[in-house]
């Protein structure tokens, strides 16, 4: 996988999506059956056309798979990615991040977390 770099223009053009845009959906989520203080949560992200995440992280690793669109992902400390439909990525627990869709569409991605129990899904960074 090539990993493509945001131009300045483009960094400057996007905004993080409103908590009400970004439409996340949990599909299911299970206690891990050799941890009792985490928990498997099974879901979708979508990120509209040009649409941000903002910088955040999660108590525990997330697991993305794209489904349709593309978008790239900046991870702390780590080159940036781009992922196109079909492609995955996993982010380590904790770290930061952020993914911005392609503003061609949306981005919508399978992804699992394995969380801290009783920990939000969520959580937002300093910029």
């Amino acid at each position: 996988m090539r990993f493509s770099v945001l131009t300045l223009a483009v960094a400057f053009a996007v905004s993080p999506v409103n908590a009400q845009d970004l439409k996340r959906t949990i599909m299911q989520r299970v206690d891990v059956p050799a941890g009792a203080a985490h928990e498997t949560v099974i879901g979708t992200v979508e990120v509209p056309p040009g649409g941000a995440t903002g910088r955040h992280s999660h108590f525990g690793v997330e697991m993305i798979i794209m489904t349709e669109g593309e978008m790239d992902v900046l991870i702390d400390g780590e080159a940036p990615k781009h992922l196109k439909a079909g492609e995955s990525l996993v982010i380590p627990a904790g770290r930061i991040h952020d993914a911005t869709a392609a503003r061609s569409g949306t981005a919508k991605a399978a992804v699992t977390w394995v969380i801290e129990k009783g920990k939000p899904m969520a959580t937002p960074a300093a910029k």
